[in-house]
């Protein structure tokens, strides 16, 4: 079951990103910069058990994986508010 739903979830976003991309519809492309707020968010939240000297020396690098990253062009958008 959780399977199921875990495939009907990535079914959707695939869906919105398909509809966000190809017919350049505003309310797809504000879901994906709202789901990029949040990933900023949570980078924020945990950013204070970084080592201070990683941000210092210019060495911090996120490595983000998965594949709602294809949509990172819709995703960036509500991300960057938190760079």
């Amino acid at each position: 079951m959780l399977v199921l739903k875990k495939k009907k979830k990535l079914h959707f976003i695939f869906f919105l990103f398909i509809v966000a991309f190809n017919n350049n519809d505003q309310a797809s492309q504000e879901l994906f910069k709202e789901a990029g707020y949040m990933l900023g968010a949570h980078l924020r939240a945990i950013s204070n058990n970084i080592e201070k000297k990683l941000y210092e020396q210019g060495k911090l690098r996120v490595v983000a994986v998965g594949s709602v990253f294809r949509s990172w062009k819709f995703l960036k958008p509500g991300m960057e508010i938190f760079v």
